[in-house]
């Protein structure tokens, strides 16, 4: 059996407690990060619902200032390349300083403060992750408890910020995702791997050519991003329908969409490790994306409560962990920053290209949904397909 072969200074691969504490540092990282943001995503969502009602203007206008400044992440990591990971992952303590402003601003500054965060967030995120993908030299495995950091703290914090709205205020809630985002990148910053050869690129200009090795797995990866876009979309609809049609309010839902999934996925992240490093990481990615159709497809034609069995079917893990480690391993060691760049830049295309289709799809029923995004999926499957491997030789 084909195998990416795992270094021996990976997480697992090294037994000392020097070499396992700065990964538990990074898992913590980003565990905190993404609790601190799935609270600001699930209370600002609310205090918009609450003063505006449907006001779909200024939620596109806030969610197009959350999606846009992450454009510049493959330049962000190019440069932490070059000037060193850890300088640039020291932007990320003023990132969270628009949190905190959140909590004494009107609804009317959220779109700018939070388009502020999400640019200086994007010029440090790539270092954080592009240090763990080298310091572990893309295990798999490694990359899959660092994904599950992202699960829980994603699934748990929505909850996190609801209940602390719901017995403190607004403010308060905005406060903790300030808190967390800073105690993270403390972990980040405190805990950089300098014990282990990260490697250095010489210059910006061949940071970013390199992203050219990556370009097998880049597109079709985006092309399998925008069909999960409008799914995730219109799938937050139908849950929504149904938790306001049976009474179950706010908790229960963000339970259903967030936490359920989330824990889920963090549960099996493991397995989908495991499976990257003993498998073709291209065909991984193709049958992941064979499975979201079909998955999608059963939860668009079954009727309620049953299609919420589709929802927690877990998939979303072994389609990042494939899409993760083709960009990963395309790049050297030394680029690793500029392929989680990379691949934070084919999120944002992804989400861009569903804002530019949103005004043509207004009244689109969810089996049209279903339809576009299955033809994403299929464009996708046959891009896979069609190009060359995905990784360098000796990787797979």
């Amino acid at each position: 059996m084909r195998g990416y072969r795992l270094a021996e200074e990976t997480m697992l691969g090294c037994h000392s407690l020097r070499c396992r504490a700065w990964a538990i540092c990074y898992v913590a990282y980003l565990f905190l990060y993404s609790s601190a943001y799935g609270s600001y995503v699930a209370v600002s969502r609310a205090v918009a619902r609450d003063l505006l009602g449907a006001d779909y203007t200024f939620l596109t206008y806030l969610i197009a200032a959350e999606t846009i400044p992450s454009i510049l992440a493959v330049f962000a990591g190019a440069l932490a390349d070059v000037v060193g990971r850890r300088r640039l992952m020291a932007i990320g303590f003023l990132s969270a300083v628009p949190l905190a402003l959140m909590s004494c601003s009107p609804l009317q500054l959220y779109p700018l403060l939070a388009g502020l965060h999400v640019t200086l967030f994007t010029l440090s995120s790539p270092s954080v992750t592009g240090t763990y993908l080298a310091a572990t030299s893309s295990s798999g495995i490694s990359y899959s408890y660092y994904g599950i950091g992202g699960s829980l703290g994603w699934a748990f914090g929505g909850v996190i910020g609801s209940a602390l709205m719901g017995a403190f205020g607004v403010s308060v809630s905005f406060i903790y995702s300030f808190i967390a985002v800073v105690a993270g990148f403390t972990f980040a910053y405190i805990c950089y791997p300098t014990h282990i050869d990260l490697g250095r690129a010489t210059s910006f200009k061949e940071s970013l050519k390199a992203v050219r090795y990556a370009r097998n797995a880049l597109v079709p990866v985006i092309l399998a991003l925008i069909a999960l876009e409008l799914m995730w979309n219109a799938s937050s609809y139908k849950i929504r329908v149904f938790v306001n049609s049976e009474g179950l309010g706010d908790t229960l839902y963000g339970v259903i969409y967030v936490m359920v999934p989330g824990v889920l996925g963090a549960i099996l992240r493991p397995l989908a490790g495991y499976l990257s490093d003993r498998c073709n990481i291209r065909k991984m990615f193709l049958f992941s994306i064979l499975s979201y159709s079909a998955v999608f497809t059963a939860f668009t034609v079954l009727p309620p409560p049953v299609f919420l069995i589709a929802w927690f079917i877990p998939v979303y893990q072994f389609f990042d962990q494939a899409a993760m480690m083709g960009v990963s391993r395309a790049l050297p060691r030394e680029y690793q920053a500029t392929a989680a760049g990379a691949m934070s830049t084919a999120w944002t295309l992804a989400g861009l290209s569903v804002l530019a289709l949103s005004p043509f799809m207004g009244s689109a029923t969810l089996t049209t949904i279903n339809l576009i995004a299955t033809a994403f999926f299929t464009t996708s499957y046959v891009t896979g397909l069609a190009v060359g491997e995905w990784v360098r030789s000796g990787h797979e």
